[in-house]
């Protein structure tokens, strides 16, 4: 048992993780979104503890789709429709960028 805050815990890190820890640290994947306090107390042989502790916040991860509307196909000179659809980013700002790919002599090559 430790004393967190003057409160006798045990470890009960698996409750909002998954993952492992030991006594040189480990890794650790949250289950649900939120603001936590990640203790480290140690103990030494004579009964003395020595407390450290960090705060992580914990988002969802961001996702993005993006579609052309011709599918993956177009004519020079003809529109395609661009779309996205974005969650968990916020106010975040997309920036474009386009490679061309050409064949010749069937070898593709980046330009």
């Amino acid at each position: 048992m430790v004393y967190i805050q003057g409160r006798r815990q045990k470890q009960n890190y698996l409750k909002h993780a998954g993952g492992s820890l030991g006594n040189s640290g480990g890794e650790l994947t949250f289950k649900e979104t939120g603001i936590y306090t990640v203790y480290a107390i140690a103990s030494d042989k004579t009964g003395r503890t020595y407390t450290e502790q960090a705060v992580i916040t914990v988002t969802d991860a961001p996702e993005m789709e993006l579609d052309i509307d011709k599918g993956n196909r177009v004519y020079t000179r003809k529109t395609v429709r661009v779309s996205t659809r974005l969650s968990n980013i916020g106010d975040s700002e997309i920036a474009w960028y386009i490679e061309k790919k050409t064949v010749r002599k069937n070898r593709i090559m980046t330009m």
